[in-house]
């Protein structure tokens, strides 16, 4: 649950050594339930049961939870992209690193912004993995990602979808 919602190294690691287990509890359950079947009934079956269930569980509740701290954090990612506007920097036609404000940095591990055919983009990109996997969130001014634009090359629709108005999310 914790890896969907903020993923990294760290804890993709601590997640492979988990399903290791998972898997030598899954085949203790299916032991249980030829082992005990005769005595038990369907009371057998119920390790099993609570075994295939806590792999979907943990998904469903991280996608869930994923969303709420997106929109928690909205207002704070908001006002990162007021800063862009507002700020004189140059971000016509190259990726350009954003600097976050202390109290900013649990926001992502790196922001980009840049501006193509006067729409801005701000990248917010939130999380890691191996191999090469980055998580984030995307801010359009124009509410589109047009095909050619260097942010389409970067996160095709395959692997963004929209969250909002202006946001999209994006994995890969």
């Amino acid at each position: 649950m914790l890896f969907s919602i903020e993923p990294n190294v760290w804890l993709q690691l601590g997640l492979m050594a988990f399903i290791l287990v998972m898997i030598g509890v899954l085949i203790e359950s299916l032991h249980c339930v030829f082992k005990n079947f005769r005595e038990d009934k369907l009371w057998a079956f119920v390790p099993l049961i609570v075994c295939l269930l806590s792999i979907p569980a943990p998904l469903m509740a991280g996608a869930k939870l994923k969303s709420y701290l997106f929109q928690y954090r909205l207002p704070m990612y908001t006002e990162v992209v007021n800063r862009v506007q507002a700020s004189n920097e140059n971000y016509e036609g190259e990726l350009t690193s954003v600097e976050l404000k202390e109290d900013e940095n649990h926001l992502a591990y790196v922001v980009f912004a840049i501006k193509e055919e006067e729409v801005l983009y701000v990248e917010f990109v939130t999380g890691g993995g191996f191999p090469v996997k980055h998580t984030g969130y995307i801010y359009s001014q124009s509410g589109n990602i047009p095909n050619g634009s260097k942010i389409n090359e970067r996160w095709p629709k395959k692997k963004r979808w929209k969250i909002s108005d202006n946001w999209y999310g994006f994995s890969g």
